[in-house]
Order: C-alpha cells, then sequence, then structure tokens
C-alpha cells in the first residue's frame, strides 16, 4: 500500500526539509496507465527532482517500518508527478498495482492507510485532527482523508495535508495536496478539480 508519500510529510513537518526542484515547464500532465490528465499551476510551483524523492522515500520507509512493523516493498510504485511551491505547499501524485492479495476489498486498504497515516503522526507525538469523506470529480468518486496539524508557534496557521484514493484500471492513485494558507489551497484545489479520466473506475 502507497503510505510513502503520506510518511514523506510527516519528515518535511519534523526536518523542516526543503527538497531541491526544477522548473514547472509543462502545461498539462497525463498519466496513461490511468487515463488521468490535470492541468499544472504556473511558475511559482516546481517539480520535486528524482534524487530528492528517493531521499524522503527512504526515510519514510524506515519510518513506516518501525511503525507497522512490516517490511516494506515500493519497487511497484510510480511517482507521477510531484509539485512545490515552499516548505509547506505541495501536490504530490503516485500509483500502485491494487494488491487483492493482501486486503478483502479495496475499502479494507484504504482504511488500513487511515490507520496507518494515525499511527505515523502519533508515534511523531505530532497532535492531528482527521476528517472522512468522498468527493467526485469528473465521474469517479475518490475517497478524502483531511488532516489537520496545529502550528506550533503560538497564533501560528495550522498545517493541512488532503489524502485522496480510487481504483482505476486496477492501479491505486494515490494523491496528496498539502498547504497552509487559503491561496494556495484553492492552487492545488484547482489542479485536482481540473482532472480528466479517461479510463472508468474499477468500483
Amino acid at each position: 500500500m502507497r503510505y510513502l508519500l503520506t510518511i514523506i510529510i510527516i519528515i518535511f513537518l519534523l526536518e523542516s526539509c526543503k527538497p531541491k526542484a526544477d522548473p514547472l515547464t509543462k502545461r498539462t500532465y497525463t498519466a496513461e496507465k490511468i487515463g488521468w490528465t490535470i492541468n499544472l499551476p504556473g511558475e511559482k510551483w516546481k517539480v520535486i527532482t528524482e534524487q530528492e524523492l528517493k531521499k524522503m522515500s527512504d526515510k519514510g520507509t524506515a519510518m513506516i517500518e518501525d511503525v507497522t512493523e512490516m517490511k516494506m516493498d515500493n519497487s511497484k510504485v510510480e511517482d507521477l508527478v510531484n509539485l512545490k511551491k515552499n516548505a509547506f505547499n505541495y501536490f504530490l501524485a503516485s500509483i500502485e498495482p491494487y494488491d487483492s492479495s493482501s486486503f478483502n476489498n479495496y475499502d479494507e486498504m484504504v482504511t488500513a492507510l487511515h490507520e496507518v497515516v494515525k499511527a505515523s503522526f502519533h508515534s511523531q507525538k505530532i497532535p492531528a485532527e482527521y476528517e472522512l469523506g468522498a468527493t467526485r470529480i469528473d465521474g469517479l468518486m475518490l475517497d478524502r482523508y483531511i488532516i489537520k496539524v496545529p502550528s506550533k508557534a503560538p497564533g501560528g496557521k495550522p498545517f493541512y495535508q488532503e489524502i485522496y484514493t480510487c481504483l482505476i484500471n486496477n492501479f491505486v492513485l494515490g494523491i496528496t495536496l498539502m498547504y497552509n494558507n487559503e491561496n494556495d489551497k484553492e492552487t492545488l484545489s484547482n489542479i485536482l478539480q481540473s482532472s480528466n479520466f479517461s479510463i472508468n473506475s474499477d468500483l
């Protein structure tokens, strides 16, 4: 299961990471395996480099294995598009083949994801609030999990993470929005809402 991007977010919070990024030159992005196309934001946003993603993924894997006491295999995870504006505002997306042997159904997999997220925040002593939901985009229903992390600074802005998942063409699509202000929340929401799916959901 794709817990990794979620744990990468926790690492960002703990270490104040500023991953290296390349200029964003394209206007749209398409993932052909799942028939997914989105509009990309303006030049203020950058593409996180593969080297930085791998570095964070390695740390994230170690954290997940510590929390779950299970060995993680991320060899089948495929990063799609990973964007950042600054230290607190990100758009992250990946796919992974659906593992029907590990779960009775997709809903069980989503529940397991949410539990690992909670356990990971708890293990790092990060207080958080959680909200379950769902949204329909271009005819496709996506599960939504919103996490609110209060600021450590008195009077500071809270940090939000929205995790979206769906099963499409036998892949689990995972999308994470991270933001700490309304303007960037709107930009990230616009990226997500621009989604066009040419392949129907497997659900």
